[in-house]
């Protein structure tokens, strides 16, 4: 069943939907309240919406930061709340989408440096890094990333603050905080044989009880993989609204 992507912004997103989002969070995570929903939501300025004929299927939230580092203003996308119904897992349908929005941030804001900063609660999200992109921190390979280490650590300090553990880029959770329920994405030996999930155990070993690794990933043509920057492309901006 075909699935379409569409970037909204958050006022622009109906009852309907906001009903079908909050029941799909409440579907694969714990400790999901409306309030916690809405809360997120209120702070973020897009959505990535994913829907079929059934209705929702998944949706990304998004936020713009500008960020001052050692003299210069550089541009941060910050990811929220994200969820892909399990039938629909595999799907190129938010890479595509939100690599539409990279581009279209990259070419409204052609004076600065764009970068990507998400939080990953379980290995798929860390996973989305080396399908898609060429060099991200933190990660298993040897790359030189050193601004990237010192913006993740200031940006991720400034949104989470306490909460947030420079050495170990974890955002320790608390018994209120949001984490994937038992089976969701649970880590097994033969998974563990792909370096980029053991990589993430490793690095997050308190993923399960909701332990989030923040990542930083640099939004440049040449640090897409030229397939997915192929697709995305030849798809058409029209209707992001951004």
């Amino acid at each position: 069943m075909k699935l379409t992507g569409q970037i909204s912004k958050t006022s622009e997103i109906n009852n309907s939907q906001l009903k079908q989002m909050f029941n799909l969070m409440n579907e694969y995570y714990e400790n999901i309240s409306w309030e916690s929903f809405m809360s997120d939501l209120s702070e973020k300025d897009w959505v990535i919406l994913l829907e079929n004929s059934q209705g929702v299927k998944g949706f990304s939230t998004q936020k713009l930061i500008e960020h001052n580092i050692e003299g210069k203003s550089v541009s941060v996308v910050f990811s929220g709340d994200t969820v892909i119904d399990r039938s629909c897992w595999g799907t190129m349908s938010l890479p595509l989408a939100f690599g539409k929005m990279i581009m279209s941030l990259r070419n409204h804001y052609k004076d600065k440096e764009l970068y990507w900063f998400l939080i990953s609660k379980g290995y798929r999200t860390y996973r989305f890094l080396p399908v898609f992109f060429n060099c991200f921190y933190p990660s298993p390979d040897n790359v030189n990333v050193e601004f990237e280490k010192r913006l993740l650590r200031q940006v991720a300090k400034n949104k989470f603050a306490g909460s947030f553990d420079p050495d170990r880029l974890i955002i320790r959770s608390n018994d209120k905080s949001q984490k994937l329920k038992p089976g969701i994405c649970n880590i097994t030996q033969e998974r563990r044989k792909d370096r980029y999930v053991a990589f993430f155990e490793k690095n997050n070993p308190g993923h399960r009880n909701g332990d989030e690794l923040a990542c930083l990933v640099k939004c440049d043509e040449d640090n897409i993989k030229q397939f997915i920057l192929k697709r995305i492309k030849k798809e058409t901006i029209e209707g992001a609204s951004l």
